[in-house]
């Protein structure tokens, strides 16, 4: 997902675009966008983490919020540090700071219920190391 994401680079120049000259765009024009992109994205995360809790793997008070920050802790590692794919990044650096943030998001929403095994692997697939 991350990797696409950065893989698209006039998508990226156009978010580098609308960050640097927020300030000149209409407030409706801004919320347009957000609610195209940004919220449209979060929202479908935030249905699949929903599921996830209802399947008992996350524990969560607000799917909206856990989408936030796994966003954060994911994505936005990889899009600050490359400045929105105009640094490329490695496969390996794109991977290292993705499987940090997936486990800084586990250590916060991972349920009780789910029990690290020696091998690194919950009873349910997930890899928790």
């Amino acid at each position: 997902m991350v990797q696409l994401a950065l893989g698209v680079r006039g998508a990226l120049a156009l978010v580098r675009t609308i960050q640097a000259e927020a300030a000149r765009f209409p407030p409706a024009v801004l919320r347009a966008w957000q609610d195209t992109r940004p919220r449209a994205f979060q929202q479908e995360l935030a249905g699949y983490l929903s599921q996830m809790a209802d399947h008992g793997l996350l524990a969560l008070d607000d799917a909206d919020t856990a989408a936030l920050h796994c966003n954060l802790l994911t994505f936005i590692s990889v899009a600050q540090r490359s400045f929105y794919g105009a640094l490329p990044l490695g496969e390996a650096e794109i991977t290292e700071l993705v499987i940090g943030g997936v486990k800084a998001f586990l250590r916060l929403y991972r349920t009780d219920g789910v029990e690290q095994e020696a091998s690194g692997r919950t009873s349910r697939g997930w890899i928790l190391r």
